[in-house]
């Protein structure tokens, strides 16, 4: 995906990681989710009063999110079927 330059470098950053989201199956999103989850909450152990109830919002965000991914991997249609209609 091209940029326009006067994107910010953040902006840069979020579109790269959406195609990178797009290139992944469901089963590796659904561990990106879990390793997300597990990086909010050790950022949780380490965090302050004021930030701590954040990251764990943030890490019960990332768990449910892989938990509707895997409840949608069984409904997928198998790749091999497609290929051959």
């Amino acid at each position: 995906m091209t940029m326009p330059s006067e994107y910010s470098v953040n902006t840069r950053r979020a579109l790269g990681a959406v195609d990178d989201w797009v290139r992944l199956t469901p089963t590796e999103r659904a561990s990106l989710c879990l390793d997300l989850a597990a990086e909010a909450q050790n950022c949780a152990n380490h965090a302050g009063p004021e930030t701590k109830e954040d990251y764990l919002a943030i890490a019960a965000n990332w768990i449910q999110l892989a938990n509707e991914i895997k409840a949608t991997i069984g409904y997928l249609p198998d790749p091999l079927l497609r290929r051959q209609s």
